[in-house]
């Protein structure tokens, strides 16, 4: 979308004018200003550009239905490309899922799945880990017409809770994920098996479903939330016209290009990518970040459009002598993963990818992709974001004493926290608060608002009560303390009082108590949930209402004052007081049983 009306909307031709050279200033793009004023005009020429470059027309209608299983996995059927590719650490062996098998296994899951009784509009959650399996419950779910989500599968915890919120119609998961929530036990679908059976039980072509304009073809969990356990709705519009503008034009995916990303976060970036891929007609790899530590060469076997860099993958790469240059085309990032450029830059120049053109690009599946971009540069790792095309938005003022802040249009303040319109200006800002900061000539991702781990919430709520009757008698209390690190400018410490009769046991057995803290966490909600540190005090926390002051533990962590009445007599005294009014503080134990029993009581 340019300036002129007439002017052709090339998708290659504006996906390659988001490519700059090192310093040069950012590169006129008319066409994004125009996207945001004009959001309707722009998703049509989108959707006609991208629908001219194929053979096989998609069978969507954008503002009238979408044809989610058609779009992006029949009209491919003859492509020789394969859908997915992924790599098997136990054979060291790469495979592949053509797009005819994709549509051959998930027409008959999805026909056994109508037989059980799946509707079209009820929802389904597919629990697996990316991959194979997971690939063909998605497309069979959007087959069927049913609203899906997604969750990897984790501890028992973390996906009771999400599941209590959804409480979904049917669940897709493999028996072992499915033992890990045996309240929904009963809503498991069947697995299709091959053969002649399957065969005759598949779903017509004719007839798989569509999406009307303004209704849900999903309901994903955001860790970019305030309350990340709690889904959230994606209209087809969004998801549908957002994977087109991703692929096509952000990431610049056509048919018989590749795109991998081996730490894609599996409930922030996914399945965003994944659709973006298939919409493209492109094949998306999937490669764990376990056998990229194993063996980091694996890297130099991809041929790819693009490769997504994660913060692991980046730490992972900075120990590693190897060339990556020829493995891409180009390689994006998320900005608020780590705002360390330094470091980025290091290692970009270290693996070469530095003479790749780089982007910034900063995902939200529940949203249906991108937030925000960049242009591509080379030799330099920037923090230069723009909002993603086609969706306006606004600044609203950083204000104190947490009232609602004022809406400023687009481009009117030389910094403030981005809102995507509409947008309450009553509610919290959305993603935790994104701070753009302006300079001269471009935009800048300057951090969040909210306290955040690698950009995406900190449960703290559900890592209190993940360790709830681990420890009798303790106190818990979660605080974020700043390190003055630009790689992780924050710490989660895990404050654990045991009260002054325990002050000697801390030496002695804080070790014990410690790992099963962690094994506790671990094995209930997910290892990306550890707090960084764990402190014991010899102390009691204040209370209030019957429950802990959180607010009270932060400020006194923060400030020193914990440390030092650690130290001092008084203090002493006055925790053995409040100790006789307390249950006295168990022993954890080394591991924790399976069934995570409270620890015995000295």
């Amino acid at each position: 979308m340019s300036e002129s009306p007439d002017e052709p909307f090339d998708l290659a031709l504006l996906s390659r004018g988001l490519e700059v050279a090192e310093h040069h200033p950012p590169p006129a793009l008319p066409w994004l200003a125009a996207s945001w004023r004009e959001p309707h005009r722009f998703w049509e020429r989108l959707w006609a550009a991208h629908a001219a470059a194929f053979a096989v027309r998609p069978k969507s209608r954008p503002a009238e239905y979408y044809d989610f299983y058609h779009d992006a996995v029949l009209r491919h059927h003859r492509s020789p490309v394969p859908a997915l590719r992924w790599f098997v650490p136990e054979t060291a062996s790469w495979r592949e899922l053509s797009y005819a098998e994709l549509d051959r296994r998930a027409r008959a899951r999805a026909g056994s799945w109508r037989a059980a009784g799946v509707e079209a509009g009820q929802s389904v959650c597919v629990i697996e880990p990316p991959g194979p399996e997971w690939l063909v419950s998605l497309a069979a779910a959007l087959a069927l017409g049913a609203v899906v989500s997604v969750l990897p599968p984790l501890g028992e915890g973390f996906l009771a809770r999400r599941l209590a919120a959804l409480q979904p119609h049917h669940l897709a998961a493999d028996l072992a994920y499915s033992l890990l929530v045996p309240a929904f036990a009963e809503r498991l679908l069947p697995r299709t098996a091959d053969g002649a059976g399957a065969a005759a039980a598949e779903l017509p072509v004719h007839a798989t479903a569509t999406y009307a304009t303004g209704t849900p073809v999903a309901r994903l969990f955001s860790p970019l939330d305030r309350e990340p356990h709690l889904p959230r709705a994606l209209l087809a519009d969004d998801a549908y016209l957002r994977a087109v503008r991703d692929g096509r034009l952000l990431l610049g995916l056509g048919p018989a290009d590749a795109l991998a990303a081996p730490d894609a976060h599996p409930l922030q970036e996914l399945p965003a990518l994944l659709l973006a891929s298939l919409l493209a007609g492109a094949t998306y790899v999937h490669l764990p970040l376990e056998a990229v530590q194993a063996e980091p060469a694996l890297l130099r076997e991809l041929d790819l459009r693009v490769l997504g860099v994660s913060r692991r993958l980046r730490d992972l790469l900075a120990c590693w002598d190897g060339e990556l240059s020829g493995c891409a085309r180009s390689w994006f990032r998320n900005p608020a993963e780590a705002v360390d450029a330094i470091v980025w830059q290091e290692v970009a120049a270290r693996t070469g990818l530095g003479r790749l053109p780089g982007a910034n690009l900063l995902l939200d599946a529940a949203s249906g992709g991108a937030v925000l971009f960049s242009p591509r540069r080379t030799r330099y790792v920037q923090l230069e974001v723009l909002p993603a095309p086609g969706v306006p938005w606004a600044l609203r003022e950083l204000v104190a004493g947490g009232r609602a802040p004022a809406v400023q249009g687009a481009g009117t303040a030389p910094f403030g926290l981005f809102a995507p319109q509409p947008h309450d200006p009553e509610a919290p800002p959305p993603f935790g608060g994104l701070l753009l900061v302006r300079a001269p000539d471009r935009w800048f991702y300057a951090g969040t608002a909210e306290l955040r781990r690698f950009g995406r919430t900190y449960p703290r709520t559900e890592v209190l009560q993940a360790l709830q009757g681990l420890l009798p008698g303790a106190q818990l209390a979660l605080a974020v303390a700043p390190t003055g690190d630009a790689a992780q400018p924050h710490r989660f410490v895990l404050l654990v009082f045991v009260g002054p009769e325990r002050r000697a046991a801390i030496a002695e057995q804080g070790e014990r108590w410690a790992a099963a803290i962690r094994a506790r966490l671990a094995h209930h909600l997910a290892p990306e949930f550890l707090p960084d540190e764990i402190e014991f005090y010899p102390l009691r926390a204040r209370e209030q209402d019957g429950a802990i002051d959180q607010a009270w533990c932060q400020a006194q962590f923060v400030s020193g004052a914990l440390a030092r009445k650690s130290r001092r007599r008084t203090w002493a005294l006055l925790a053995e007081l409040r100790s006789a009014l307390a249950p006295p503080l168990g022993v954890a134990p080394e591991v924790p049983a399976a069934s995570e029993r409270p620890a015995e009581e000295v």
